[in-house]
């Protein structure tokens, strides 16, 4: 059989092999993109570097570790506080003039 008598060969199917320029930009917006939401996350500054994000965001990942650790600890400890009793009632309530007196004497507030 002569070369020119055979059917050509069929085409392989190429496999969805990405080129390395569109796989940095890919990986490039996706780490923007994280960069972002860690900036809105941690920083109070508005635009800032991205330096500045990852430091911020480390020390806030190491204060989590040690709330973490404290409340492991049995440090800390929730109890209930009637709201009769309770002078932070004040800031989130309205109430009666006695209440505010008792709560102003509970945090050693002169009235004027």
């Amino acid at each position: 059989m002569k070369k020119s008598d055979r059917e050509p060969a069929p085409k392989k199917p190429r496999i969805g092999t990405p080129s390395p320029l569109l796989t940095f930009k890919v990986q490039n917006e996706k780490l923007r993109d994280r960069i972002t939401a860690l900036q809105q996350l941690v920083s109070l500054f508005g635009k800032v570097d991205t330096t500045f994000i990852l430091f911020e965001a480390i020390e806030y990942i190491k204060f989590l570790h040690e709330q973490v650790g404290v409340l492991e600890e049995g440090g800390v400890t929730l109890e209930k506080i009637h709201t009769s009793v309770n002078p932070t009632d004040m800031l989130t309530k309205v109430f009666p003039k006695e209440k505010f007196k008792f709560c102003a004497t509970s945090l050693d507030l002169t009235m004027a």
